[in-house]
């Protein structure tokens, strides 16, 4: 980290519109954190909700197995958001098309709510 200051004894920032989403500040001597990352914790639980709705989804063998892989490659790789949005989307493709049995064994709830959960971890 340099602490070393710029060159010109004045500094002007211009903003024309308001910037959602952004860290600024202005002045000397200002620190900033920003976390560009998946929350651990939220995507821990969601790999845990995967997990647990996964055997009531009367999956084919291979999408069974395809489903495991996904959520464990969403386990070791999704705190990178744009990597998580991938694997939850081909998770989501996967599971979708089993609602209407989860439904019947009444486990839909549940797979709705871990659909969602994916989908507010990683937008």
């Amino acid at each position: 980290m340099s602490t070393q200051q710029p060159h010109s004894s004045n500094v002007t920032n211009n903003y024309r519109d308001s910037a959602p989403g952004s860290n600024l500040a202005t002045g000397g001597g200002n620190t900033q954190t920003v976390n560009q990352g998946v929350d651990g914790h939220a995507l821990a639980s969601l790999v845990a909700q995967l997990r647990q709705i996964a055997p009531t989804l009367e999956l084919s063998r291979e999408d069974a197995e395809e489903l495991a892989e996904e959520i464990d490659t969403l386990e070791s790789e999704g705190v990178e958001p744009t990597r998580g949005r991938r694997i939850m989307r081909r998770i989501a493709r996967i599971v979708t098309p089993a609602l209407p049995a989860a439904a019947a064994a009444g486990a839909d709830a549940a797979v709705q709510a871990a659909i969602a959960a994916g989908t507010g971890l990683f937008g």
